[in-house]
């Protein structure tokens, strides 16, 4: 029987709402309405939020990425998830539920495509009911837009956001990009997080200018800087650069797609001066992380079950433990069964494997039965 598999290209094809574009700034009589985020709210003037936390030794973060609630997709190799009875969005919830209770993170990061698309200009009903469903995990959460979180309100989103429960974004303002400070219980800030919205077309336009900003702002700085990361959706260029060094290691199995942004992005990153590490999402079958320039370029797990790639790679989370006190930190891909994985430096897995941080181990039982 031939082997079922999908990519990002065909993935694309059946999106209803798929533009092309050239360029966010070239293209000015688009309609910026249909880029994720970027038309600002004035709603609320707030640009970063803060989050106390018991234990700077210990700060937890679990990143969810690509959920693509509401996608509809037909595929069902061999009737795989028709025969489990499984909805796929319901089994998406089910597994963030797990992971939380099992790890129980100081905060969650979603970092884009958490629905997918607006179709009939549905939007917003994707996204109130995304919002509920991350709201009743119960844990502090930022959430940075995808290429798909689009609506027909886009400054609506923005609010939506910023008032959902134990919501720390800020993004209205500024195109969707903002900044966290983690706090001590002395009220010290600790560490930081950058959130930043790729919109459709990768780090550049609106995204690139802020970074720059932030850099520009920082370089002024007279007290020392807490250690930082960066979180975003679609993959800078340097994640190329990343993937070639011999620190290199994870799953990879589709190539990097970072749109529209060559290089320009990177520099500027650096220029932030603390960041230890950026987490991305998009390409769903790329589990993996490289070092440039002493900044760790590391992709997330992807996370929903009517995303791509769950044939050749299992949907999980991954979990960040960051030691605020020296910037020290850690990561691992987790699963709602418990089981976790950390790739070996040096060693790329460019094929699928029958291995349990790869296979669905619900296919098992579906073939039993």
């Amino acid at each position: 029987m031939k082997r079922f598999s999908i990519t990002r290209r065909t993935f694309l094809a059946s999106s209803i709402a798929t533009v092309a574009a050239t360029s966010l700034r070239a293209n000015a009589e688009e309609n910026l309405a249909e880029v994720p985020g970027v038309i600002s709210s004035t709603t609320y003037p707030e640009t970063s939020s803060s989050l106390t936390i018991k234990d700077p030794s210990r700060f937890k973060m679990l990143q969810f990425t690509d959920s693509h609630f509401f996608h509809g997709r037909k595929e069902d190799p061999n009737g795989y998830f028709a025969k489990a009875g499984i909805n796929r969005d319901q089994r998406s919830v089910d597994d963030w539920k797990r992971i939380v209770d099992l790890h129980k993170p100081d905060l969650i990061a979603h970092t884009g495509d958490c629905w997918h698309d607006n179709p009939d200009n549905r939007g917003a009903e994707f996204q109130a009911q995304s919002i509920e469903w991350i709201s009743s995990l119960g844990v502090p959460f930022i959430y940075v837009w995808g290429n798909h979180d689009q609506l027909p309100d886009v400054p609506k989103g923005h609010d939506a956001w910023h008032d959902a429960k134990h919501s720390l974004y800020r993004g209205g303002p500024s195109s969707g990009n903002y900044t966290v400070d983690i706090l001590n219980s002395d009220g010290k800030r600790v560490f930081e997080l950058f959130c930043v919205n790729t919109h459709r077309y990768g780090l550049v336009g609106t995204a690139l200018d802020w970074v720059k900003a932030q850099a520009a702002a920082r370089s002024q700085a007279t007290e020392p800087l807490p250690p930082s990361m960066l979180f975003h959706h679609i993959p800078t260029a340097a994640y190329i650069d990343a993937l070639k060094t011999k620190s290199a290691g994870g799953t990879f199995l589709e190539k990097i797609c970072n749109e529209q942004e060559q290089g320009a992005a990177f520099p500027e990153i650096k220029a932030l001066k603390t960041v230890k590490a950026c987490f991305c999402g998009h390409d769903h079958t790329n589990d993996i992380s490289g070092v440039v320039d002493d900044i760790e370029l590391v992709y997330g797990r992807s996370s929903g079950w009517n995303g791509y790639g769950w044939e050749t790679v299992r949907k999980g989370g991954k979990l960040i433990t960051v030691n605020c006190e020296n910037g020290k930190y850690a990561w691992e891909s987790v699963f709602s069964d418990g089981l976790t994985w950390q790739p070996k430096r040096g060693k790329v897995i460019d094929k699928a494997l029958d291995e349990p941080f790869m296979r669905d181990p619900m296919r098992d039982e579906v073939r039993a039965s």
